[in-house]
């Protein structure tokens, strides 16, 4: 039987000179090639971790439905203008060639929250990204993309792969099928994980063969530290470079008994709360897996070389909705967890989130082992979509059910961070809503000192307001705490472009 890429042909100079196009009609010209491509899409993880499958016009409807249909998930269809009925979201796109538009119908995608995007190939990424796009201007959870190209590697074969997306079991395939011994792949994999190298000449009980060889086939991606600040209360800010050179912070937050790691999980963010620095900058990706894991290792040694501890506690409160990044937040936190990881326990991880219901229902189905918090900010529905726009769509009656859900199933109370801001959220019927809302479900309260993004609308509220919030709040046998700034005498690392002088004095500790 025929592979599938032996039945992929090429066409030179078509539809316009300079391009060449991937025809993929050729495997359905061949029933079980295509079988087998379909069984091994359905299977993916990916696919899995979805709600529902879309497909892109027109070959994309071919390899979707019978995804659909194997995978027993719902397939919503991304068309061409003109082609769909209805009210639509409409955005444009540009080819290798061309520039076009897609559209969905907005019913279609309401029900859903998390989707895979199902298409025939990748050229541009364009087709893609559009529709990605527009499920996250509906504030959607997109888990992937599934292409048929690219899973018969014929994207780019020149291009390495990323030694750390392959398991354990991967690895050691992999030097079994070049004539080693499976053992190697355990000691690459400690290298990786446990010591966090990122240069395959720091694997010193390798050959240089061996590492030759992995020089070959991988890549680390791996991430640097571009800059890294330290306030005067011992908070250190990193400038976080990614391997596509794109920008994310990371900060670690010291006390007397406890290093704790706020970590990011999206260049940018998706959504659009009105008080946030990210919400400004526009939702670039998601983090991958690694990149999340490299964050908390990068602080871990940073924990250990200046506060002689190591990290505590993991807070996913940086840049980015970790909701909308599901898949690969899961997948840290497990990295994180496993001895042969970090072995920092979930009971020390919270995952913070702006409130997607139907996420947190996810959450607690699957059993997770993490705590919750919710960034709530007014208790009353009106005041919070002014503060959180995206809000509008996730009532605070669903959000209140879900954290009912999620205490049911995991026993955890929920905590609610709260910033409390002048003639926005500082009146007594604020104070009375947020006691109401929080007697539904055990919970307690984080209000938090507010750090000016500089806009006049948000300024911190009066004392006596924090000081009647504390007071309701502990009259109605309510938990709360007051959290103070932190890090407030340095820059906001996203925007700063140290000198040479500077960088070099920023540099990691030569154990990082």
């Amino acid at each position: 039987m025929k592979k599938p890429h032996e039945l992929i042909d090429t066409y030179k100079d078509f539809p316009k000179k300079g391009i060449d196009f991937k025809d993929v009609l050729g495997i359905i010209q061949e029933p079980l090639v295509f079988k087998e491509l379909i069984l091994k899409m359905s299977a993916s993880e990916i696919i899995k971790n979805a709600e529902a499958i879309i497909s892109i016009d027109a070959r994309g409807f071919i390899f979707g439905s019978a995804i659909s249909l194997k995978a027993s998930k719902p397939m919503i269809v991304a068309r061409k203008p003109g082609k769909l009925p209805g009210k639509l979201i409409t955005k444009s796109y540009a080819l290798e060639y061309a520039e076009n538009k897609l559209s969905m119908q907005i019913d279609s995608i309401e029900k859903y929250e998390s989707f895979v995007i199902v298409d025939d190939l990748l050229a541009t990424g364009g087709t893609a990204s559009c529709v990605e796009k527009m499920l996250l201007s509906q504030n959607k959870l997109v888990t992937g993309l599934s292409v048929v190209v690219e899973l018969n590697e014929l994207m780019d074969k020149e291009k390495k792969k990323d030694i750390r997306s392959l398991s354990v079991e991967e690895l050691r395939d992999f030097f079994v099928k070049n004539s080693d011994q499976a053992f190697r792949g355990n000691q690459v994999y400690k290298w990786l994980w446990q010591k966090g190298i990122h240069k395959f000449e720091g694997m010193t009980n390798l050959s240089k063969s061996t590492r030759k060889l992995l020089k070959e086939h991988f890549v680390i991606n791996h991430i640097g530290i571009d800059l890294q600040q330290k306030s005067q209360d011992g908070t250190i800010k990193n400038k976080v470079i990614l391997f596509d050179k794109l920008v994310v912070e990371s900060v670690l937050i010291p006390t007397a008994t406890r290093t704790t790691a706020c970590v990011s999980s999206q260049v940018g963010c998706s959504l659009d709360c009105k008080f946030c620095a990210t919400a400004k900058i526009k939702r670039m990706r998601n983090l991958n897996m690694d990149e999340i894991y490299d964050q908390v290792k990068a602080m871990d040694q940073q924990s250990r070389h200046y506060y002689g501890r190591p990290l505590s506690n993991i807070v996913f409160m940086g840049m980015g909705e970790p909701l909308m990044n599901y898949k690969n937040m899961i997948a840290s936190i497990n990295k994180i967890s496993q001895p042969d990881g970090l072995a920092i326990s979930p009971s020390r991880i919270t995952v913070s989130t702006s409130g997607i219901p139907k996420m947190i229902t996810k959450m607690a189905d699957d059993g997770v082992k993490f705590s919750l918090a919710v960034s709530l900010h007014s208790a009353r529905q009106s005041v919070r979509e002014q503060l959180m726009p995206f809000a509008k769509k996730f009532h605070l009656k669903e959000l209140a059910g879900s954290i009912k859900y999620w205490y049911e199933k995991t026993s955890k109370p929920v905590t609610y961070e709260y910033l409390v801001w002048k003639d926005i959220n500082d009146k007594k019927e604020d104070i009375d809503a947020l006691v109401d809302f929080c007697k539904s479900t055990p919970c307690k309260v984080n209000l938090i000192e507010y750090n000016p993004i500089g806009e006049n609308k948000f300024l911190q509220a009066d004392k006596e307001t924090i000081s009647d919030y504390r007071s309701a709040l502990e009259a109605g046998r309510i938990t709360v705490t007051l959290r103070r700034s932190r890090g407030k005498d340095i820059d906001c690392l996203l925007y700063t472009s140290p000198s040479p002088r500077d960088r070099q004095k920023s540099r990691m500790p030569s154990s990082a």
